[in-house]
């Protein structure tokens, strides 16, 4: 059986898991211009509450809109 804290751990890191699947889910839907005016604004309210989450979107941003030069 689980104490207390156990438990409460637990939750916790499941809750965390759960967050950042859903926060990974939003930024690749805004990625392929596939995001909700809903997801867009829990993403940003998500980078209010968390702004160290900038760099890697803004990192991952880069990457995707990345335009390799055309070679002849």
């Amino acid at each position: 059986m689980l104490s207390g804290y156990s438990l409460l751990f637990r939750v916790l890191y499941i809750h965390t898991l759960h967050m950042q699947d859903r926060i990974w889910e939003i930024i690749a839907k805004k990625l392929a211009g596939e995001a909700s005016v809903h997801e867009l604004e829990e993403l940003e309210n998500t980078l209010r509450q968390h702004p160290e989450l900038h760099y890697s979107l803004q990192t991952i941003s880069d990457l995707w809109f990345h335009s390799l030069p055309v070679t002849e």
